[in-house]
């Protein structure tokens, strides 16, 4: 029998050893919970044991380990004291970098979940666990309940932290509130961005997404005042974008200003041109009929709503409705001509039919130029309303070539849409926004009459947050701003815009001006105008701020106002698969909890 060492570490304390008969193997059992432990001839497994099941055993070692050096003597007591203690100290630091890094590899978790609306129980598979043991074997992934109960709101308040700090560096905030039903379920949802500028940086952060019982304009006013409440900014909002029918900011409640959904404009502008024409609304049935056979809908009808940021949780019912599910339908039937006309089908088309439909692309073709022109850029949208409406009305009025019942179809939707938008240039948001733009300034405008109104507007707006009492011949020098970049591209949209730019473009004047804010006013109005592909927020930083200081606060508040009350494709595809992910059902509280880490 070989000859068996003794145990002299501090760990054989808290667990016991039985040798089989030859020595060469040892069952090891800990003392507080009898469980085996694997035992490789070092105490490694059991140090692990006792610092992952029995935590208290190290306190208890710290806290006696004194008294049980009182009773050795002093030669053995000093050579033990700092073995023992330098091994105790070691294993607690370890400990500590430990549980700090488990911490975070389970904040990392949760983002993995809420990023990808993974379901809470796939993390608790056998699969997922293996993983997770192949990359650190000494961590435990923690059961779905104590995932969502304690480390989903220590992350979310984390996130809460953070977008609460940014916020409070805003001077002014500007919400979108959209309203989404999931007519399958019968529930409607509430979500609720806020729009800003903090240190000359443009921001996009969810506040919340709420379920409402009740979708009336009282309700949702409610809801926002409780909203932006809780993130402390109920005096810091200007201005609430909405998609629905309802007046929530004209009320002694607030001082809000409401802007329309632009994209909701378009839907009713051209729903309602496609319902008056009847020949063109018969066509449009045939062809669901159509795509309903053909199902169309399951690939490029879907990407096409993607693009526009179609409500794809929505019922069918509703998406029939919208004029972009008709655009995209038309489109997919017309490039799939071939295999339609291949099929014998009841509804087959006929060759004028045919015609039609491509007519039909044509003259949609301007609005769906518009919605992508909006949705797809990702930071100012309010200042391009102006001039997208400019350029979608040219765009159909220039229409020639087409049949008698297109011209009349095209007629409709131009009624309604200079009906629609035929004071846009007086409605001050939108006024001052362009004007602000160094992208169009007044070459935007169609109206002189208009352009001067933006100016006094914007002169009030000036007075009201300055103190104007400077001199008017008080004059300073600055830098002459020099813009060499020139519109290149255009298409269907800013094609008047771009001959525009062209004809009345003035060079900038000389570098001597006044202070007052009128005259920094007239200044800013004849800089050249910026390419219409840049970014009008880094213009105002690093150019229009040192040059036009004052204009500058003003500019970088309306220029973040969004156009569109739905948030963009990216951010909306997130928002719809935490809401309608029927494999995740949890509380309205984590569904909110998880967006807002996703989101911010």
């Amino acid at each position: 029998m070989s000859k068996i060492r003794v145990k002299r570490s501090a760990i054989w304390r808290h667990f016991s050893i039985n040798y089989q008969e030859d020595g060469s193997h040892a069952i090891v059992k800990c003392n507080k919970c009898n469980l085996t432990v694997p035992y490789c001839k070092n105490t490694t497994n059991l140090w692990s044991h006792i610092r992952i099941r029995h935590k208290d055993i190290l306190e208890s070692e710290l806290s006696n380990q004194p008294n049980r050096k009182r009773n050795e003597n002093h030669a053995s007591k000093s050579r033990q004291r700092s073995s023992t203690s330098s091994k105790i100290s070691s294993d607690v630091s370890e400990n500590y970098f430990d549980t700090r890094r488990d911490k975070e590899i389970t904040r990392c978790l949760v983002q993995i979940v809420a990023e990808n609306v993974i379901q809470f129980s796939a993390v608790n598979g056998k699969g997922f666990a293996n993983f997770v043991r192949a990359l650190n074997e000494k961590y435990k992934v923690p059961d779905v309940n104590t995932l969502i109960s304690e480390h989903v709101p220590e992350s979310y308040e984390r996130k809460r932290v953070e977008t609460k700090e940014i916020l409070s560096r805003s001077t002014n905030v500007h919400l979108a509130a959209s309203l989404c039903t999931d007519c399958k379920r019968g529930t409607s949802f509430l979500v609720t961005i806020a729009h800003f500028c903090a240190n000359q940086a443009q921001h996009r952060k969810l506040l919340r997404i709420s379920r409402l019982e009740r979708t009336n304009g009282t309700t949702i006013r409610e809801n926002l005042l409780r909203v932006v409440d809780a993130w402390g900014i109920a005096s810091k909002i200007r201005t609430v974008v909405y998609n629905g029918k309802s007046d929530i900011a004209n009320t002694n409640e607030t001082e809000w200003r409401q802007v329309y959904c632009f994209g909701r404009a378009l839907n009713l502008i051209a729903r309602n041109a496609i319902t008056d024409t009847e020949i063109i609304n018969e066509l449009v049935n045939k062809c669901r009929g159509i795509g309903h056979l053909f199902r169309f809908d399951n690939s490029k009808l879907s990407r096409r709503r993607h693009q526009l940021g179609e409500n794809s949780f929505q019922d069918q019912a509703t998406l029939d409705r919208r004029w972009t599910t008709v655009y995209s339908l038309l489109n997919g039937i017309n490039e799939s001509r071939s295999i339609v006309s291949s099929k014998n089908v009841v509804a087959s088309l006929t060759e004028q039919e045919w015609r039609m439909i491509g007519e039909m692309i044509r003259i949609l073709k301007p609005l769906h130029e518009a919605t992508r022109e909006l949705l797809v850029d990702c930071t100012v949208t309010i200042s391009k309303v102006i001039p997208i409406v400019h350029g979608v009305e040219a765009a159909l009025k220039n229409m020639d070539n087409l049949s008698r019942d297109a011209t009349l179809f095209r007629d409709n939707l131009l009624t309604l849409f200079r009906k629609r938008f035929e004071n846009i240039e007086r409605n001050p948001v939108y006024a001052i926004a362009t004007f602000l733009d160094p992208r169009y300034k007044d070459i935007a405008f169609q109206s002189k009459e208009c352009v001067k109104l933006a100016k006094h507007l914007l002169i009030k707006e000036l007075n009201y947050c300055f103190d104007n009492n400077e001199k008017d011949n008080s004059d300073s020098h600055v830098d002459k701003v020099d813009v060499k970049e020139e519109n290149k591209e255009t298409n269907i949209l800013w094609a008047v815009f771009d001959k525009r730019v062209k004809e009345l473009q003035i060079e900038s004047d000389n570098c001597v001006i006044y202070c007052s804010l009128k005259h920094e006013l007239e200044r800013y109005a004849n800089v050249k105008i910026i390419n219409r592909k840049t970014d009008p927020i880094i213009w105002w930083k690093n150019m229009g701020h040192s040059t036009f200081p004052r204009l500058s606060k003003l500019a970088l508040e309306y220029l973040c106002i969004p156009s569109f009350s739905a948030p963009k494709n990216l951010l909306f595809s997130k928002i719809r698969k935490i809401l309608f992910n029927r494999e995740m059902e949890l509380p309205m509280e984590y569904i909110n909890m998880l967006a807002i880490i996703n989101l911010n």
